[in-house]
């Protein structure tokens, strides 16, 4: 799956014109960015009931006057 993301990555940024050197820079930000959200993703997957919690238990703690 990533083999085939950074394929098309390249492909794109070929078509644009950039340098072979700049698409790698490009491509490699690009799996950073995929790994971050993915561990993001994970996080809430974990988390994601205690966080609801905790917000609800501000949100009811604010006054609504």
């Amino acid at each position: 799956m990533i083999n085939h993301m950074i394929f098309l990555i390249r492909t794109y940024l070929g078509n644009k014109g950039i340098l072979p050197e700049k698409a790698q820079g490009l491509t490699e930000y690009a799996i950073i960015i995929l790994l971050v959200a993915l561990v993001v993703i994970g996080a809430l997957g974990l988390f994601g009931d205690q966080l609801l919690n905790t917000y609800e238990t501000i949100t009811n703690a604010i006054p609504v006057d």
